[in-house]
This record gives C-alpha cells, sequence and structure tokens, in this order.
C-alpha cells in the first residue's frame, strides 16, 4: 500500500477516534452538570421547605409563650384573692362564722372568676403538636396539664359554698393555688427551654 495513503487512513482514523473521545467526554460531562444542577435545584427546594418548616414552628412556639405568659399574669393577680377565700373557709369552718363577711366574699370571688379558662393556651398546645417533634409537643403538653390543673382550682374555689345558703360546704389546703400557680410557671419555663434548643439544634 502507497504510504501516502497509508497515512492517510491513519490519520483519518486518528480524526474518528478522536472525534468520538471528544463526543463521550462531552457527553459525560453533559450529564455530570445536568446531576448536578438537578441537586442544585433539589437541595435549595428542600431548604425552602426547611425554612418555611422553621418559621411555621417559630410561629407556633411563640404564640404558644405569649398566651401561656397571659394567663400566668391573669392567674398571678388572683392569687392573694384566692388566698384570702381559702382562708376564710377555714376559718369559719373551725370557728363557725365569718370573719371576712359576706359582700368581701363575693367580691373575691368574682374578680377570681373572671380570669378567663385557658382555650387560648390548650389551641396553642395543639398548634405546636401539629408544628413541632413530640420531645417539644410533650413539653407543651405540661403546659396545658397544668394550666387546666390552676384552672380547676380556681374554679373550686367559686364552688365552696351551697347553693341555697352560701354557707362554706368544704376545707381547701391553704397552698394549692400558689403550688399549681409555681408548677404552670415552671412548665412554661420548660417549654420555653426545649424550643429553644429544638430551634437552635436545627437551625
Amino acid at each position: 500500500m502507497d504510504s501516502e495513503i497509508w497515512i492517510a487512513m491513519v490519520g483519518g482514523g486518528s480524526a474518528l477516534l478522536g472525534a468520538a473521545v471528544g463526543g463521550a467526554a462531552a457527553v459525560v460531562s453533559a450529564r455530570i452538570q445536568g446531576k448536578h444542577a438537578t441537586k442544585v435545584a433539589r437541595d435549595a427546594n428542600q431548604g425552602a421547605l426547611d425554612l418555611a418548616r422553621r418559621t411555621a414552628q417559630q410561629a407556633a412556639y411563640a404564640r404558644l409563650l405569649d398566651v401561656a405568659n397571659e394567663f400566668e399574669a391573669a392567674t398571678g393577680r388572683v392569687l392573694a384573692l384566692a388566698a384570702a377565700v381559702i382562708d376564710e373557709v377555714n376559718y369559719t369552718l373551725a370557728h363557725s362564722q365569718s370573719r371576712l363577711g359576706r359582700e368581701s366574699q363575693q367580691s373575691y370571688l368574682r374578680q377570681i372568676a373572671e380570669v378567663r379558662d385557658p382555650e387560648r393556651v390548650l389551641a396553642a398546645v395543639r398548634h405546636v403538636g401539629l408544628e413541632g417533634p413530640s420531645t417539644v409537643y410533650q413539653a407543651a403538653k405540661g403546659v396545658q396539664d397544668t394550666a387546666n390543673k390552676l384552672a380547676r382550682t380556681l374554679k373550686d374555689l367559686r364552688s365552696i359554698y351551697t347553693e341555697e345558703d352560701q354557707t362554706v360546704r368544704a376545707a381547701l389546703e391553704p397552698t394549692r393555688p400558689h403550688r399549681d400557680h409555681t408548677r404552670f410557671q415552671s412548665a412554661i419555663s420548660t417549654f420555653a427551654d426545649t424550643a429553644s434548643a429544638h430551634l437552635n439544634n436545627n437551625g
């Protein structure tokens, strides 16, 4: 075979091989770039979802703290009245006579009755249950349980007199309202710490 023809064939083959290799490299590169673009898009979408979830959690946690603190303040303002009512009840049972007087008793009980039940606290706890993990929800349940206990204690003060003649019908533990209020405060603090830890660990 003529040397010129052989050189031309070799040269042509090399060109074809180079084109094939170059084309394959371009395909591989395009695939890599495509996968990278897909991953970037997926990560961006996941990041947006994470941000939305975190924002919703922050809002739910803040809402519970707001309404819980409001209920804590409202109940705290009547603790002294509750103590006075209990003291009067126990004194009346022990001595068969009133020391505080009917008008003052009724005034104190009316003010205690003005404290709203913790429905907003319970609604906020349910919202936390929808948005947060189980650890945060359990802490929120602690707020709910102690709020309900405190509310029942204050309701009990309004039912210590008989309907017929307003005479005392039962003694109450003097420290019960203050103890229940303190436990409610502790539950709020525990929830705040738990919620903060969750948000910080997932920031």
